[in-house]
């Protein structure tokens, strides 16, 4: 019966401590995928201002140079533009943005800087979209910074929180 009980606690600490390092590890995959975007920007922005690169070509190349974990996301809506599936480019980034979102760990703030992409490309001359991509960067910057600071406050709470909740349900139970 001994041995019992202590199985069950150990399990209940262990899940306990893998819900919590779940929960954590959100923050940390937030700012990872902040980063990979203001990357995927910056190429994004050499694409169109500097080499003239059309929308679709400018996507898939975002998805060839950038890191395949994120980039995903454009060469879906590349491929989405060219079956026509869309209306427009911002209808794209809508419809791939909203399947994609909780795996990207996305709080409201980062979708809208994300749909707001998909709003200015195309729509105007080489230099507009790019002051448009530079005031993307900054907000995502903002972004990061800020994704940064709650990374280091809440990873390391939830990671010993999910342990703690285990350890005294443990107790309890014991």
């Amino acid at each position: 019966m001994l041995i019992i009980k202590i199985l069950g606690s150990l399990m209940v600490v262990i899940s306990c401590s893998i819900f919590g390092f779940n929960i954590g590890t959100k923050y940390r995959i937030r700012v990872n995928n902040l980063n990979y975007l203001l990357n995927c920007i910056r190429i994004l922005e050499t694409e169109i201002v500097y080499m003239s690169n059309p929308v679709n070509e400018a996507l898939h190349n975002i998805y060839s140079k950038c890191n395949k974990s994120y980039s995903y996301i454009f060469r879906d809506i590349a491929i989405m533009l060219e079956d026509e599936d869309c209306i427009n480019v911002a209808n794209c980034f809508k419809i791939v943005g909203y399947k994609n979102f909780k795996k990207l760990a996305f709080n409201s703030e980062d979708i809208e800087i994300f749909l707001s992409i998909g709003s200015i490309l195309g729509t105007s001359d080489r230099q507009d979209q790019k002051k448009h991509l530079n005031a993307i960067s900054v907000q995502i910057i903002n972004q990061l910074k800020e994704a940064k600071e709650e990374m280091k406050k809440n990873e390391k709470l939830y990671n010993k929180l999910g342990i703690l909740t285990g350890l005294s349900i443990a107790i309890i139970l014991f």
